[in-house]
């Protein structure tokens, strides 16, 4: 193989490389899974939960950003739970969990029915 022809496929080989790279997407996040209590961050005037956070074990603490998901955690305050989602550090140094899954479990792991253990609703019946 000549000379000009290496070059041009190396050159060809990088670029390829290169914008493959560029591809990726942006801001993609690995998921853990946290395991621990559900215990109240913050309460209302009536003394229910409005904010909750996670804490596994170890010490460590996760709060639960209240989207769609994560604020179906503040009726489990005091349960345990195995959670999956990402984690985000606020400009205080807090880690924030968004929860993308979760389930109530026993301290042993033992799963107990909970959210994702209700039946689907009963089909619409048609005249």
């Amino acid at each position: 193989m000549n000379r000009a022809l290496r070059a041009t496929l190396f050159v060809t080989l990088v670029a390829s490389l290169c914008l493959g790279l560029l591809a990726q997407p942006r801001g993609k996040q690995d998921l853990f899974i946290i395991s621990g209590t559900v215990m109240a961050l913050a309460e209302d005037q009536n003394g229910y939960p409005v904010q909750v956070e996670i804490q596994p074990n170890d010490g460590e603490s996760y709060i639960v950003v209240n989207d769609a998901t994560g604020s179906q955690l503040l009726r489990f305050v005091g349960s345990y739970v195995v959670a999956s989602g990402t984690i985000t550090l606020d400009k205080d140094g807090w880690k924030n969990l968004t929860v993308k899954k979760y389930q109530v479990t026993d301290d042993d792991g033992t799963i107990t029915p909970g959210a994702d253990d209700a039946p689907p609703p009963a089909p619409a019946s048609t005249p």
